[in-house]
């Protein structure tokens, strides 16, 4: 699908690897903060987090930058047709390298989904799809240099890895505070977890879970309120 259809903007996702899911839509309506000021989507692709952020938290400024310039043709279309452009700015460059401004108050981001390198013949749904370990380690770091003292970072990540991603968390001032974990349906299969941090010590870890879909495939109705702000039609 081209064209994904929300409430009150639209995805154009032509030149984008990966497509706009259900993870996106789950940490974008996760994603909270107390009237966050500045925030910073990481591996933004074709925007979405970004315009949900945007849609959110209506006196925000929110910078997106990412890597892949095709998927920036996507984002910067999305983000100029919006009745935020404003507040939108796109950063073409790679996170780990660039001199990007601090101080932002919430960091969210849809990160590679496999720790793993692989070799293919399409280069860009690898790079999409796949970090190593040393990059989830610099990640954190990086994350940790452009928040301020008060910041948060937000992310889904497959459950099978999230021990890791809380690991490397914690080695650079990250306490994790939320744990949601995301069952596709009634079996209660463990497929992402929503990871929630913060800079300041937390005395104790929220813990909750979401299953998406009933048995009969139509969406449970905990997603559906979850995500009513953002979807475009009644699901």
């Amino acid at each position: 699908m081209s064209v994904f259809h929300f409430k009150y903007f639209t995805i154009h996702q032509s030149n984008t690897p990966l497509k706009v899911g259900t993870d996106s839509m789950l940490l974008g309506a996760f994603a909270e903060s107390r009237s966050p000021k500045k925030i910073l989507d990481v591996g933004t692709g074709c925007g979405v987090l970004a315009l949900m952020m945007a849609q959110r938290y209506p006196s925000a400024k929110i910078t997106a930058i990412e890597l892949d310039e095709n998927s920036c043709i996507d984002a910067r279309k999305n983000f100029q047709s919006s009745t935020w452009s404003n507040r939108l700015q796109l950063i073409i460059d790679d996170f780990f390298q660039d001199s990007l401004a601090s101080n932002f108050d919430l960091i969210i981001s849809n990160p590679p989904f496999h720790l793993e390198n692989v070799n293919s013949i399409n280069e860009r749904l690898d790079a999409a799809k796949h970090w190593s370990k040393r990059n989830v380690e610099s990640f954190y770091h990086k994350c940790a240099a452009l928040s301020n003292t008060r910041g948060e970072l937000q992310l889904i990540v497959p459950f099978i890895w999230y021990e890791i991603h809380v690991d490397y968390a914690k080695r650079v001032g990250w306490n994790l505070y939320s744990k949601t974990l995301i069952h596709g349906n009634s079996v209660k299969v463990n497929l992402r977890t929503v990871l929630k941090f913060k800079r300041i010590v937390v005395d104790q870890v929220q813990l909750s879970e979401l299953t998406i879909r009933n048995d009969d495939g139509s969406y449970t109705n905990e997603y559906q309120e979850l995500t009513r702000e953002y979807h475009g039609v009644s699901i």
